[in-house]
C-alpha cells in the first residue's frame, strides 16, 4: 500500500510512457517532486494506495539499455555523475532508454537496481509486451475503483488457511480454497481483457467478499474446538515434516487434521512430542520402568529398569515405530512388554556400560562362565569371555555383548545359559589364555608407568 512517491520515483515516473495514463497522477507529478496522499483527490485515493505500485514497476520494464553508446554501463573511474533520478553522485552510471518514447537517462547503480531488471538493460521487453502490462495496468486501475486494494485482498486469500496455527482439514478448507482459486482466475482473466463480461467479474467477487465470513466462522469454530487436542495436527508439524521431506505425510495431516494410526510413527516435532511426555512415562511404568528424562536434543528417552544403574535410550523414531499407537488409543505395532522395549533399547553412556560389565560378570558367574578385562578394556570397549569347549577366552565388543545378552542383566530369562556358550563359541578371532590376558595388564600397566622419553 503506498502513501507516496520520493523523488526519485517521480523522476522515473515523469520519463516513462505508461505515466500519460493516468492524467491525474503525471498532473500531481509535474508539479511536484514528491507526492503524497494527502495531495490526491478523494476519487483517486485507492488508486494512488495500491495501483502506483504496478505503473511504478511497469515504468521499470519500459528500460532498456542505450543501444547508441558502446556499453550500456560505465565506470567513471575516479569521476563521479549525478543519478537522473535521485542526483547522487555515482561512479558507475548506467545509460538506459525507455522503449516506448526515446527518453534517455543516466542512472546511477542504486537506482537502476531499486527500479529497473538488470536484465533488461541489455535485453529490454518487447513493445507488445509493454503495451499488454499498460492494458493490465488500466484495468487494474478499474477494477480497483471497485474493490481497494483487490489484489492484496486475493493475495490474502489465497494464503488465509496457512496462516492459522492449526491445520484446517481439507474436508473444511477445500471449499473455500476451490473458491478463491475460481476467484483469482476470473480477476486475471479480467485483467488481461479475457473471459466474463466485466459486470460479471464484479458480480462474483462481490459475492465471495459477503460470504468470505462464513468460511472463516467455520475455520474459527474448529480451531476453538480442537486447540487443546494433543493430538490435533499444527503448522509447525507440516513445517517439521518439510523439513524431513515427508509430503506422504503432509497429505494425511491435512486429510484428517490429526495425528492418526497412519501418521503417529512419523511425528515427533518438539511441541506436539512435548504433550505425550506425561502419558509416555506412565505407559513406561506399567512395565516396571522409570523415565529418567526426555533428551530432545538427540531425540531420544532415558530411561532406567527398575532402581537399575544402567541407563538405556529409547529413540522417538524407534519408540513410535513399534509402540506409537498406543498414544492414540490404539493397538502397537508391537507387542508393548519389557522384553520388547529392551530389545529395541542400547546403552546410553560410558557408565551405564561399566554398569553392565560388573552386573553381567556376577549373573554368570553361577554359570561356570568366567569373564576378564585388561585394565584399558573398557575404554577399548573390549571384554575377554571363557569359552566352555576349549578353556581359552574370546575377545568380544561390550557394545556387541551388551545388544545381545541385555537380558540376563535385566533378567528377561533370555538369551540362556546355552545361548550365551553358543554365542561364545561363535565369536571369531583367537582364543586368549590366562596369563596372556594377565600379561595384557602388565604391558598396559608399564606403558602408563614409563616416561616420556623426549630426543
Amino acid at each position: 500500500m503506498r502513501e507516496q512517491i520520493l523523488k526519485k520515483e517521480r523522476n522515473l515516473m515523469i520519463n516513462s510512457r505508461i505515466i500519460e495514463e493516468y492524467p491525474w497522477l503525471e498532473k500531481q507529478l509535474l508539479a511536484n517532486e514528491k507526492v503524497s496522499i494527502e495531495q490526491i483527490d478523494e476519487e483517486h485515493k485507492n488508486s494512488f494506495r495500491y495501483v502506483v505500485p504496478y505503473i511504478l514497476k511497469q515504468c521499470g520494464e519500459e528500460w532498456k539499455g542505450d543501444e547508441s553508446v558502446l556499453n550500456p554501463i560505465e565506470d567513471l573511474g575516479d569521476k563521479r555523475r549525478p543519478c537522473s533520478l535521485c542526483g547522487t553522485p555515482n561512479k558507475y552510471i548506467y545509460y538506459i532508454e525507455n522503449r516506448m518514447n526515446g527518453i534517455k537517462l543516466n542512472v546511477g547503480r542504486d537506482c537502476v537496481e531499486e527500479f529497473v531488471d538488470i536484465k533488461l538493460i541489455s535485453e529490454g521487453m518487447s513493445r507488445n509486451k509493454l503495451i499488454k502490462r499498460a492494458q493490465e495496468l488500466r484495468r487494474m486501475n478499474e477494477i480497483n475503483e471497485k474493490f481497494p486494494g483487490i489484489q492484496n485482498e486475493i493475495d490474502a486469500w489465497l494464503l488465509k488457511v496457512e496462516k492459522y496455527p492449526i491445520v484446517i482439514p481439507n474436508y473444511i478448507k477445500d471449499p473455500y480454497n476451490h473458491k478463491v482459486r475460481t476467484i483469482s482466475g476470473i480477476y486475471n482473466d479480467y485483467l488481461k481483457g479475457k473471459g466474463k463480461k466485466d459486470e460479471i467479474v464484479f458480480s462474483q467477487i462481490e459475492e465471495f467478499i459477503q460470504k468470505e465470513h462464513i468460511f472463516i466462522e467455520q475455520f474459527e469454530d474448529y480451531i476453538n474446538k480442537n486447540s487443546d487436542n494433543p493430538f490435533i495436527a499444527t503448522r509447525k508439524m507440516i513445517r517439521w515434516l518439510e523439513d524431513r521431506k515427508e509430503p506422504e505425510i503432509i497429505d494425511f495431516l491435512n486429510d484428517a487434521g490429526k495425528i492418526t494410526l497412519v501418521s503417529v510413527s512419523r511425528v515427533w516435532e518438539k511441541e506436539y512430542f512435548e504433550k505425550q511426555y506425561n502419558q509416555i512415562t506412565i505407559l513406561f511404568s506399567t512395565l516396571g520402568l522409570n523415565v529418567l528424562r526426555f533428551d530432545d536434543d538427540n531425540n531420544h528417552i532415558v530411561f532406567a529398569v527398575g532402581t537399575n544403574k544402567i541407563n538405556l535410550i529409547l529413540p522417538y523414531e524407534k519408540f513410535l515405530s513399534f509402540f506409537g499407537p498406543l498414544l492414540i488409543g490404539e493397538n502397537p505395532f508391537a507387542a508393548f512388554n519389557l522384553q520388547n522395549v529392551i530389545k529395541v533399547s542400547k546403552e546410553e553412556d560410558f557408565m551405564s556400560i561399566y554398569h553392565f560389565v560388573d552386573q553381567f560378570r556376577k549373573s554368570i558367574k553361577n554359570w561356570g562362565i568366567g569373564l576378564r578385562e585388561t585394565d584399558s578394556s573398557i575404554d577399548q570397549s573390549i571384554v575377554y569371555i571363557k569359552e566352555k569347549k576349549s578353556k581359552l577366552y574370546v575377545q568380544v565388543r561390550v557394545q556387541e555383548l551388551f545388544k545381545y545378552a541385555k537380558g540376563i542383566v535385566f533378567g528377561l530369562g533370555k538369551p540362556t545359559r546355552y545361548d550365551l556358550e553358543q554365542f561364545i563359541t561363535q565369536v571369531p578371532g583367537k582364543r586368549y589364555t590366562k596369563e596372556e590376558i594377565r600379561e595384557l595388564n602388565n604391558i598396559v600397566r608399564n606403558m602408563e608407568r614409563k616416561p616420556l622419553k623426549i630426543n
